[in-house]
């Protein structure tokens, strides 16, 4: 597992958003229901980093969270219709990935938390998965996952 640490500003991001239960956490249909218009409007205003497609798990309850498919804006003003989250400046451990998503979440929490002198931070604060490029509905492609984190 490729890692860094780093503290990252608070930022903007924009697009759309769909609450998932814990038991149906799988968010692909959703990535392929959007509409190649909703990915124009959200292209239309990517202008911060991170940069490329997000997803974002925010708004975590008991029964569930949300998830956004979003990009990062510096003008939140022109949101084009798109549901706007802020998300808070934070210390984020960042993985390069390719390949199953579920597994690096997996390995994350079972195997680098324990041994890494840090923990997950307050559920305030939301997961993040970057797409740099590539075709997200093949089963295979480069990500990156962000975890916000606080020393032990």
């Amino acid at each position: 597992m490729k890692c860094s640490i780093e503290k990252k500003k608070a930022f903007t991001v924009v697009g759309v958003k769909m609450p998932f239960a814990y038991d149906d956490n799988d968010p692909k249909s959703f990535w392929l229901a959007t509409s190649e218009e909703t990915y124009r409007k959200m292209a239309s205003v990517e202008n911060a980093d991170p940069k490329g497609l997000l997803g974002v798990v925010a708004n975590f309850r008991e029964s569930g969270f949300d998830y956004y498919i979003a990009v990062a804006t510096a003008d939140a003003s022109k949101t084009h219709g798109l549901e706007k989250l802020e998300i808070p400046a934070a210390t984020w451990a960042i993985f390069k990935s390719e390949g199953s998503i579920p597994e690096l979440i997996g390995r994350f929490r079972d195997e680098w938390l324990p041994s890494s002198g840090y923990m997950r931070a307050d559920y305030d604060v939301p997961d993040i998965e970057t797409y740099h490029n590539g075709d997200l509905r093949n089963d295979t492609f480069d990500y990156e996952l962000w975890f916000p984190v606080v020393k032990e």
